[in-house]
């Protein structure tokens, strides 16, 4: 009882209180909270413990070093198993997300500790519920800069309930944290861009007040309009990213001499040891615009897109053309069709009565009512009649 009073009042302090989170730190607690945590969800003096955690975790990077170094991040993982209805779950979710803001290290260290599943999980409980909300803000945080991260959330099925999250509307910081997951994870990756504009299609969803999603759809509907009429061009090489084999956007010259996308090369400067992904010296912090090459791809890119709307148009006059052309044929054929029945029905009345069948194909044809069948006279046994009268009502 007395650690979870403790661990409670430390909550408290820590809360909105950037000078008492350090001071928090500075007295040792950091180790102490994290070990109420392995006492597991069930435990009011583990959720509380990792409340205390995720507020002093906010805005506050020697905390947020501090509690990953603490050992932290296992625990809190095994508390999101919980699921959306445990607050231990719920403030779990919150110690991630901000551990995971603007700090590559912790970043890797989440996804190898396992929580990209178990936050996936919270998602499906809807944008009413706050798991849902901290979970969609940690995905958010952790597909940052981070390649590795992004294609993992991709396959631990993600993209669908971040897309349902956003039928709640731009008022809805759930879907606005989705939003921004969804952009992240679109960004310099054809893959998880396919994924997102297929979650789409079947949903029904106010794209239109989501601005941060505007440039994923277009690349996708671009792609999808180069590959409708089979330019399926692959990159040229010097146009692809050494650290993620994708097209680059924003290409910029490192100091070992080779070009590289902006995002990907400066998360590798911001570690312990920068070294050149491809010569393995260590980097300079200096980065240089390659603009030659940017102009380069984006003259490609155009290109394209002009042979797309080309090969479009011509597809669209072929299709025209070889509807107008069978539409004339079919109508020589139903024309030259009526001449010989005609021929034959004249023939038919020179030598006596139509044939039954064939007077009926011709009036089909030439436009005419059938020949009404001859009535038989009624016979005097019919017209007496026997039995019961009337007749059984018939199967709708």
């Amino acid at each position: 009882m007395a650690a979870l009073k403790a661990a409670g009042a430390l909550q408290n302090l820590a809360n909105n209180n950037p000078t008492n989170r350090d001071a928090i730190r500075e007295a040792g607690a950091i180790p102490l909270l994290v070990a109420l945590l392995r006492a597991g969800a069930e435990s009011a003096a583990a959720e509380v413990a990792a409340g205390a955690l995720q507020s002093l975790a906010a805005s506050n990077p020697t905390n947020k070093d501090a509690i990953r170094e603490a050992g932290a991040i296992p625990p809190l993982v095994a508390l999101l198993r919980a699921g959306a209805e445990s607050m231990a779950a719920e403030y779990a979710a919150g110690a991630l997300l901000n551990l995971a803001a603007d700090n590559p290290t912790t970043r890797d260290a989440i996804r190898e500790a396992g929580a990209i599943p178990p936050l996936v999980a919270l998602l499906r409980a809807g944008a009413e519920s706050m798991a849902a909300r901290k979970a969609a803000g940690a995905l958010w945080n952790l597909t940052t800069n981070n390649h590795t991260n992004r294609d993992a959330i991709r396959e631990a099925g993600a993209i669908p309930p971040l897309v349902a999250l956003l039928r709640a509307g731009a008022e809805s910081t759930a879907a606005r944290n989705a939003a921004r997951a969804l952009q992240n994870l679109a960004a310099d990756n054809p893959t998880n861009q396919d994924a997102i504009v297929a979650s789409f299609a079947g949903a029904v969803v106010p794209l239109d007040t989501f601005p941060e999603l505007d440039e994923q759809r277009a690349a996708a509907t671009q792609r999808a309009r180069r590959e409708s009429v089979g330019l399926n061009v692959p990159l040229p090489a010097d146009f692809t990213c050494p650290i993620t084999f994708d097209k680059m956007k924003d290409p910029v010259v490192a100091s070992d001499g080779h070009s590289y996308e902006r995002s990907a090369i400066e998360e590798i400067l911001r570690g312990p040891h920068p070294l050149s992904p491809l010569t393995r010296e260590t980097l300079g912090t200096a980065l240089v615009p390659n603009l030659n090459l940017r102009r380069r791809i984006e003259d490609h890119e155009a290109e394209l897109d002009r042979m797309a709307e080309q090969v479009a148009a011509r597809m669209a006059s072929a299709v025209a053309e070889a509807e107008s052309a069978s539409q004339a044929i079919s109508q020589a054929e139903i024309e030259a069709l009526r001449e010989q029945l005609a021929d034959a029905k004249k023939r038919a009345r020179t030598e006596g009565e139509d044939p039954p069948v064939m007077g009926a194909v011709m009036g089909a044809v030439m436009g005419e009512d059938p020949p009404a069948p001859k009535r038989r006279a009624p016979s005097r046994r019919s017209a007496a009649g026997s039995g019961a009268g009337g007749s059984a009502a018939p199967y709708p």
